[in-house]
């Protein structure tokens, strides 16, 4: 159901149009230039939805990139601003569980530990002192399925920070004081850790013909096209690259890989190709054959990010293959191993005419591509295939 009050003010306010706005995100514009999109907590993963799941990132309710994106190409003059309604309550909340020993206390010298988050935002904390104590408890402090899913919520929204928010005069997206202090911790949490992704355990399972699947199945009509494109027989929408891989995972473990280790939820992104084995450009695909939703651009963005800190900007460490090698894992893994100037790109592929119109805005992928990645990581407009 679409949010009637904010789709009114895009229309009347802003003359955009947004007709399926989801209705548990807000919005508040002043008037003037500046827009405030507020998210429901659980869009954040940190606790479940309605249903007893946490949220997926591409879910209406959650995408904001795409929200965001959507609403900066409709109005260009824009500046917005994103947060989170609840989430400073449910820090405190989940502070206030923690193991609060003797080194605890004496570490981050707070008497009234349940008033941190205060304390950060009014300056009274240093990062270093939440980096090394605070955060890292109370991260590992929320359940596991949860965590994995805010980890991977705190980075969409810290990248999104870097590459779009406000900066010495330029940018035209902002965080409000909770968001901007969790995603400098993360920030920082992320730099001064040694994190790992994980390898592909098996080759995907095969299926012989488009018929194998149905609606009930869980083989779906995208698992058959991924297939039909990484045995090379649709060339032409993968830059008729000599190496193609698919259903690359995309979970990320702190120090080790283990199940008790992972930050990142697991998943899979869609296909992947590289022009050639010494080739500098590695190309992530979203591929959809049903209709597409506004959290197509979600995806492509964390996708693309990851790939580019796990094998360009290397602040992920790369594992190594296995003897098996399973879905051209090794391919990746020597890309990332050179030292050469190396670019990401993302695309999202869509079947017949189901793209969603506000994927289709001429100035969208030109506003992604001002990102602050000096052209190093990018994205192309959707591109129609047909098997």
């Amino acid at each position: 159901m679409a949010n009637q009050e904010a789709v009114k003010v895009l229309k009347e306010e802003l003359d955009v149009v947004m007709k399926d706005f989801p209705k548990e995100i807000s919005i508040d514009f002043d008037g003037k230039n500046n827009l405030t999109m507020t998210l429901l907590l659980e869009a954040t993963g940190i606790i479940n939805n309605q249903s007893g799941q946490a949220t997926n990132m591409q879910d209406n309710n959650a995408c904001f990139e795409g929200w965001v994106l959507a609403i900066r190409a409709a109005n260009e003059n824009l500046n917005i601003k994103l947060c989170v309604s609840g989430l400073d309550e449910e820090l405190r909340s989940l502070s206030k569980s923690m193991n609060q020993d003797d080194d605890f206390a004496e570490k981050t010298i707070i008497v009234e530990n349940e008033k941190w988050i205060d304390k950060l935002v009014l300056g009274k904390l240093s990062m270093n002192e939440l980096t090394d104590c605070l955060f890292h408890k109370l991260f590992w402090n929320i359940s596991d399925k949860n965590r994995c899913h805010f980890g991977r919520f705190l980075y969409r929204v810290l990248r999104f920070s870097e590459q779009y928010g406000k900066v010495k005069g330029s940018g035209w997206f902002e965080l409000d004081a909770v968001l901007e202090c969790l995603c400098k911790c993360f920030d920082r949490y992320l730099k001064n850790n040694l994190f790992l992704n994980t390898i592909p355990r098996c080759e995907p399972k095969r299926i012989s013909s488009i018929a194998e699947y149905d609606d009930k199945s869980k083989i779906s009509k995208e698992y058959f096209v991924e297939q039909q494109m990484s045995d090379g027989k649709l060339k032409l929408y993968v830059n008729n690259a000599e190496c193609i891989g698919r259903q690359f995972p995309v979970s990320l473990f702190e120090g080790f890989v283990s199940e008790g280790t992972r930050i990142f939820s697991g998943g899979f992104l869609d296909l992947w190709s590289l022009n050639s084995v010494d080739g500098d450009e590695l190309t992530i695909y979203e591929l959809k054959t049903k209709k597409t939703m506004v959290g197509a651009l979600t995806e492509i963005f964390f996708y693309a990010n990851f790939m580019y800190d796990l094998c360009v900007k290397k602040i992920f460490d790369i594992s190594s293959p296995s003897d098996k090698n399973y879905r051209n894992y090794d391919y990746i893994y020597l890309f990332a191993k050179r030292n050469v100037t190396k670019k990401v790109k993302g695309s999202i592929l869509f079947d017949d005419t189901n793209l969603h119109p506000l994927l289709a805005m001429s100035n969208i992928i030109e506003i992604m591509n001002k990102n602050r990645t000096k052209s190093k990581l990018y994205y192309v407009k959707p591109v129609k295939y047909n098997i």
